[in-house]
C-alpha cells in the first residue's frame, strides 16, 4: 500500500509545484527555469542524502542501475519536463496537465511487454475514456485575443508538446523501473540523488550552449523563490515519493495514480492563476482520470 499512497502524494505535490512554475515562467525562460529548478532540487537531495547517512551508497551503485537512472531522467526530466513547460505556457496548466497526463496509456504497453506487468479487460474501457476526456479538454481551449488563426496554431502546438511530454514520461518511468526492480533493487533515495544532479548538469550545459545566463535581478526575487521551491518539493520530496511508488507499486500503477494531478491542478490554477476552467475542462479531466484508474 505504501506504493499507492506515495503515487497519490506525488500527484498532489506535482500539481502544486506546477502552479509555482507557471507563475515564474512569466519572468524566466523555459530552459533557464528548468535548469534553476533542477539545480535547487539537486542541492536539496544531496544535502538530504548526507543527513540520512546514505551518501556512501553512491559509490556502490551498480553501473547498469546508474545508466538506467541517467537515461531515464534525461528522457523524462530534461526533455519531457521542458516540453511540458512549453505546453503549459501555450494552453495553460488546466489543459496541459490533463493532456500530458495520458502518459499511463504509453506506459502500459511498455510495462506489459518489457516489465512483465499484467493487462486486464477494463484497460480498453479506460483507453476510450481517456481519449474522450483529452479531446474535451483540448477542445475547450478558446482564443484569448482577436487573432483566431494565430491562437489556434499556438493551441495546436501546445497540445502536441503535451502529448510529446507524455511519451517521454512513459519511457522514463519504465526505464527507471529497471534500476529499482530486482535484481538491481536500487534504493529510492540514492536513485533520486543520481538522477536529479545529472539532469541539473545537463540542463546547465544546455543553458550555456544556447548563450543564456541566469539574471537573478531581472527575474525578480518572487520568480526565483517560486522556482527554487518548486525544485525542492517536486524533485526532492515528490521525486522520492515517485521512485518509492515505482519500486513498490510498479510502473503502470504509479503512472496511473500519479496522473490524477489534473484533479488538483484544475482548482489550483483557477484560484492562483485565474485561468478560466470551462465545464468541458472539468468533464474532460474527470473522464481522463476515471479512464486512467481503469487502466490499472
Amino acid at each position: 500500500m505504501i506504493g499507492e499512497i506515495s503515487a497519490v502524494g506525488t500527484a498532489l505535490i506535482w500539481a502544486s509545484t506546477n502552479i509555482m512554475v507557471r507563475s515564474a515562467s512569466n519572468r524566466i525562460g523555459i530552459l533557464s527555469l528548468n535548469a534553476l529548478r533542477m539545480t535547487a532540487g539537486a542541492v536539496f537531495i544531496l544535502g538530504t542524502l548526507f543527513v540520512l547517512g546514505k551518501a556512501g551508497q553512491l559509490g556502490a551503485v551498480p553501473i547498469m542501475a546508474a545508466i538506467y537512472m541517467i537515461v531515464g531522467v534525461t528522457v523524462g526530466m530534461v526533455v519531457g519536463d521542458t516540453l511540458y513547460f512549453r505546453s503549459m505556457i501555450s494552453v495553460g496548466v488546466s489543459r496541459a496537465s490533463p493532456i500530458s497526463n495520458i502518459y499511463p496509456l504509453f506506459t502500459l504497453p511498455i510495462a506489459l511487454f518489457f516489465l512483465d506487468e499484467k493487462l486486464q479487460w477494463l484497460n480498453a474501457v479506460g483507453v476510450i475514456l481517456v481519449v474522450i476526456g483529452v479531446g474535451l479538454v483540448a477542445r475547450s481551449s478558446a482564443p484569448r485575443d482577436g487573432a483566431v488563426i494565430r491562437v489556434e496554431r499556438f493551441r495546436f502546438e501546445g497540445i502536441l508538446l503535451a502529448i510529446a511530454a507524455a511519451i517521454c514520461w512513459a519511457l522514463s518511468t519504465s526505464i527507471q523501473k529497471l534500476a529499482l526492480a530486482p535484481p538491481l533493487n536500487l534504493d529510492a533515495a540514492v536513485a533520486n540523488a543520481i538522477r536529479i544532479p545529472v539532469a541539473a548538469l545537463i540542463l546547465l550545459f544546455l543553458v550555456s550552449r544556447q548563450g543564456e545566463r541566469w539574471r537573478m535581478r531581472s527575474y525578480g526575487w518572487r520568480s526565483v523563490l517560486l522556482t527554487v521551491l518548486a525544485g525542492v518539493f517536486s524533485l526532492g520530496v515528490g521525486g522520492f515519493f515517485y521512485l518509492l511508488a515505482v519500486q513498490n507499486a510498479g510502473a503502470a500503477k504509479t503512472a496511473a495514480l500519479s496522473s490524477i494531478a489534473p484533479i488538483f491542478a484544475a482548482p489550483l490554477s483557477t484560484i492562483f492563476l485565474k485561468e478560466k476552467v470551462t465545464p468541458f475542462v472539468w468533464l474532460g479531466t474527470a473522464l481522463s482520470v476515471a479512464g486512467i484508474w481503469l487502466i490499472v
